[in-house]
């Protein structure tokens, strides 16, 4: 698959796309960092400044990493072809891309990449709010979105071509878990649509269990891969019932997962 990547009429692509996606990485780890501060009143500007290049970054990725699906899908994709004909890439807009790529390759593409498109159309929303407008006044909603849409195109990366996100984000550990902590909507129902159509795709839905903490069907060998935290299935001592618990003690205790749904005995 990396062959792919290294065409010579994608390759500069994928080296934009990486870079926007480290770029993004930096400004939300640095989001991170503030977010933890006790005294929020002195960095807002700071603050600001990372959380609008999170989300213009996370947009311009998100283009590239389209370009590069149409391109290896149709080398001669007339998205690509400037009206002057002059240039080799014209500058199709994420909602173009996607729908070319919805008209013209839905054999290709399993029900998972619409789903994965959902994501994207949020990110372009917001990125376009803020390179057309001015700063949104509920900038955490927005970098959610931003971060949302990096896990996104982090994990159709992984499965696409078989590049782990720290190949391209060096942080250890990795920041998926990290960017949950941004995520401020409910449920991350885009995401979450997307990585459950995912496994169910590419792995036998009998195998897969509804996480206890976000609720998704996406718990595969121990892990749930939609928020990340690792769970367990344990048998009740009082009743011999089953129940799906975080690894965590004080999480499972916290949300009151550590008592039998059955019978109502502690684990």
């Amino acid at each position: 698959m990396m062959m792919t990547l290294d065409r010579p009429d994608i390759k500069p692509m994928w080296s934009n796309c990486s870079d926007s996606l480290r770029h993004a990485g930096v400004h939300l780890a640095e989001w991170i960092m503030l977010e933890s501060q006790k005294d929020k009143s002195w960095y807002l500007q700071d603050k600001t400044h990372h959380g609008k290049w999170a989300v213009v970054s996370v947009g311009h990725a998100s283009d590239c990493y389209l370009r590069i699906i149409a391109r290896e899908l149709n080398q001669n994709c007339p998205l690509f072809i400037s009206k002057s004909k002059k240039r080799l890439f014209g500058n199709p807009c994420i909602p173009e891309t996607i729908e070319y790529l919805k008209k013209n390759h839905r054999k290709e593409l399993q029900d998972s990449w619409r789903a994965f498109f959902k994501v994207l159309e949020y990110v372009h929303a917001q990125r376009n709010e803020i390179m057309h407008g001015i700063m949104p006044e509920e900038l955490p909603v927005s970098v959610s979105v931003a971060a949302w849409g990096l896990l996104g195109l982090l994990r159709s990366i992984r499965e696409k071509y078989a590049i782990n996100s720290d190949a391209i984000i060096d942080r250890s550990p990795p920041i998926e878990a990290d960017l949950l902590d941004l995520i401020r909507l409910p449920r991350l129902q885009p995401y979450m649509k997307y990585v459950e159509t995912a496994l169910a795709e590419s792995c036998d839905i009998a195998h897969l269990n509804c996480c206890p903490l976000c609720g998704a069907v996406s718990v595969l060998n121990g892990r749930c891969e939609v928020c990340f935290q690792s769970v367990s299935i344990i048998e009740c001592n009082h009743c011999g019932g089953h129940c799906i618990v975080p690894d965590d003690p004080n999480l499972a205790h916290h949300l009151e997962l550590d008592i039998c749904p059955s019978c109502g005995g502690e684990f």
